[in-house]
């Protein structure tokens, strides 16, 4: 076994670039094993989940693909390389109206990739959309023009971009077309995040060629992903007392780095219990709490619609429930940015992120001390681009917890992406000291 994968057997960056080398060595089963692992270590990886939907749609495997771009772009909502691939999935299953506002855009966003025009013309084409043919081209007359540098306000855009000559202003067509399609390796051989604690890392982390992400909202989860620097979930009182009644079949904890269990026989018992369920919601009088684990088992498997149904029942029987209006907004966060499998599309713009900022609001009327509740509204509002609004909830947030590193850590990301990087490196290095390790990067990367 390699030896860097011997020491640091749960940092997701190595299995992720060793599924590289072996997918280049035509080991296809060792490289989707890999990609699997490292998202078990790490759900949150969104190179994981990319270079996973990559392979799967060279085996047809269209659904699971279209799951994994979904994972991306709940979290990078404008990442162009996971639009653009979703969009060619989309066409091959013959869902032309998703594919067609996907490669839109990217079209905005880079809007002399040939590659692109070329893609939304044939998507056009199968639409009976006489327009395609100006699409077509369109699409031959930029094959013969380089691609245009972004002028930097867009980092996602730059991020194609990344490999270039710093001083090149263009770059050949095939040459952006080629990065669409191409898997992702971590640049980087320095140490994992667990040794945080040795002095050196301050300046590895800090070089570190990732991409620039706010810390995720905080849930309830029946499992979480430990780490040298938070080896359990986040204490929260009212997770402490369901805990302590054991009306849950399983145990909740608190974190913002859920883990999708990738083991069958476990994904089977959150089938199981949800059929327990039912039987028993058919057989006794409803109890909220029922409806909450139901719900729970739901979100597990990322059936976020019918758990939202299921919290709102649990709210219905218990209207002073904390937890279900709670989750509730997680569910509705998640599917506000997910694309359901009947191919109805994502939720009308804001309705769900404001159904979640209402039950935000009503977890902090019955809890006013949950300083998470604030963390998570500040996300919502990040989402809504509504900037002023988030700050105002992670000062609210860290009034109640002055150690929450998260909270200092996207309170400095708004800051720097309002321009005040004074008060946006304060923050981002307060966050470094309590531990959250990717603020160097970031604070190096958003400072230049």
């Amino acid at each position: 076994m390699d030896e860097a994968i011997r020491l640091q057997p749960r940092y997701a960056g190595y299995f992720i670039n060793r599924a590289f080398l072996r997918y280049k060595l035509d080991d296809y089963f060792g490289a989707m094993s890999d990609y699997d692992y490292a998202i078990q270590l790490d759900p949150g990886n969104y190179m994981a989940h990319y270079n996973r939907a990559l392979l799967r749609v060279e085996v047809h495997d269209y659904n699971r693909a279209i799951d994994d771009l979904n994972h991306v772009l709940a979290f990078r909502p404008t990442d162009y390389r996971a639009l653009y691939n979703r969009a060619l999935v989309y066409r091959q299953i013959g869902d032309y109206k998703n594919a067609l506002a996907d490669i839109n855009q990217v079209i905005d966003a880079v809007p002399d990739l040939a590659a692109a025009i070329f893609v939304r013309g044939d998507i056009r084409q199968s639409m009976g959309d006489k327009s395609a043919q100006s699409d077509f081209k369109k699409s031959l007359e930029l094959a013969k023009q380089r691609i245009k540098r972004n002028s930097g306000k867009n980092p996602e855009v730059e991020e194609l971009f990344a490999e270039s000559d710093a001083d090149s202003e263009s770059e050949p067509q095939e040459v952006i077309a080629s990065r669409f399609s191409s898997l992702l390796t971590i640049a980087d051989n320095s140490s994992v995040e667990h040794e945080y604690n040795n002095k050196s890392i301050r300046g590895k982390v800090q070089d570190r060629n990732v991409s620039i992400e706010m810390e995720p909202m905080f849930e309830l989860s029946y499992y979480t992903s430990p780490t040298e620097l938070k080896p359990t979930g986040d204490y929260l009182r009212e997770a402490d007392h369901i805990n302590a009644t054991r009306a849950l079949r399983f145990l909740v904890q608190v974190t913002n780095h859920p883990l999708t269990p990738g083991d069958a026989d476990v994904l089977n018992s959150h089938f199981q219990s949800i059929e327990y369920y039912n039987s028993y919601l058919a057989t006794h009088s409803p109890r909220a709490i029922d409806f909450f684990g139901r719900a729970m088992d739901q979100l597990t498997l990322h059936n976020y619609k019918a758990a939202a149904d299921d919290f709102s029942k649990a709210i219905n029987t218990a209207p002073d429930f904390t937890l279900a209006y709670f989750m509730r907004a997680v569910a509705q966060y998640r599917q506000y940015f997910t694309v359901h499998d009947d191919n109805t599309g994502s939720l009308p713009p804001h309705i769900g992120l404001q159904a979640a900022i209402n039950d935000i609001d009503r977890v902090i009327e019955l809890s006013p001390d949950m300083a998470i509740a604030y963390y998570n509204k500040g996300s919502i509002m990040v989402a809504l681009q509504d900037y002023t609004s988030a700050l105002s909830s992670y000062n609210q947030a860290i009034e109640l917890k002055p150690d929450f590193g998260e909270a200092y850590y996207n309170r400095g990301y708004v800051y720097m992406k309002l321009g005040n990087r004074e008060a946006g490196a304060a923050d981002l290095s307060k966050a470094g000291e309590l531990g959250i390790v990717p603020s160097y990067n970031l604070l190096k990367r958003m400072s230049r």
